[in-house]
């Protein structure tokens, strides 16, 4: 990891420090709302580097400055490319986890031992 410091000195001998850190890192966040398909999220935080970022997607309707990408389908690999403003860049695989579907019948169900007992007797 590369640190550097930086000291500014102003004509009034006040001093200002803010360390700045080479090293691009991502903490990312995925999520699935709902059990609706498609509706899947990945939010990512960069730490480190050097601001603005921009961020390439890999499925293409997510804008170049998001940090966010939505409208996911759940189970697919999504492929991010982060770039800061000196060109350093980082590039990361999320797949956003499919939520059990509970799946409820509208009819009636009859055993089939029921149904098969007045043909058999």
């Amino acid at each position: 990891m590369i640190s550097f410091l930086l000291l500014t000195t102003s004509s009034q001998s006040q001093q200002s420090t803010s360390k700045a850190n080479d090293r691009l890192r991502v903490e990312a966040e995925t999520g699935n709302p709902t059990s609706v398909i498609n509706d899947g999220y990945i939010e990512l935080n960069v730490l480190g580097g050097t601001p603005p970022f921009s961020f390439k997607w890999s499925n293409r309707e997510t804008a170049l400055e998001s940090n966010k990408a939505s409208g996911l389908v759940e189970g697919i690999p999504y492929e991010v490319i982060i770039t800061d403003s000196q060109n350093k860049s980082i590039s990361r695989s999320y797949t956003v986890k499919a939520q059990s579907i509970t799946e409820t019948f509208n009819s009636k169900f009859d055993p089939l031992f029921t149904l098969m007992s007045s043909v058999l007797f």
